[in-house]
């Protein structure tokens, strides 16, 4: 992978954490359980964003919404990734992106803080944001 891409998936990364942290689940969650959901954010959408940036020609400007449930040691279930547009491409790779993904079991903090060693996690990405940056 070439430096600009690099820079361009860290630019992307930090551009989608930020918004998705901004309208997120903030005020909803308590501070352990929002800083493991902001690690768990971070993790999939530089996972999605180095897949999609490999072929960005074939990606447009539609939003996805990637969903599953972490379990406590951190494997995912019940993947889901959804597009508001029939982008199949954009689809696929997400999907393909996260499913292999193996993240940071769910931390005691948050085990307490929830009640429970699952939880569920929603992430929206906006693909015209990657497009723009890459163009």
């Amino acid at each position: 992978m070439s430096l600009r891409q690099h820079v361009l998936i860290s630019i992307i990364s930090a551009f989608v954490m930020q918004t998705a942290t901004a309208s997120g689940p903030s005020d909803e969650l308590k501070p352990a359980t929002f800083s493991y959901y902001k690690e768990i954010n971070n993790i999939v959408v530089q996972r999605v964003v180095r897949a999609l940036v490999v072929d960005i020609a074939r990606a447009d400007k539609s939003l996805i919404t990637i969903t599953f449930r972490l379990d406590g040691s951190g494997s995912l279930k019940d993947l889901r990734v959804a597009s508001s547009s029939a982008n199949r491409y954009v689809e696929r790779a997400s999907l393909r992106a996260v499913q292999s993904l193996k993240l940071p079991a769910i931390p005691k903090p948050v085990i307490a803080e929830q009640g429970h060693n699952w939880m569920d996690i929603n992430i929206e990405i906006n693909i015209s944001d990657i497009v723009k940056q890459k163009t």
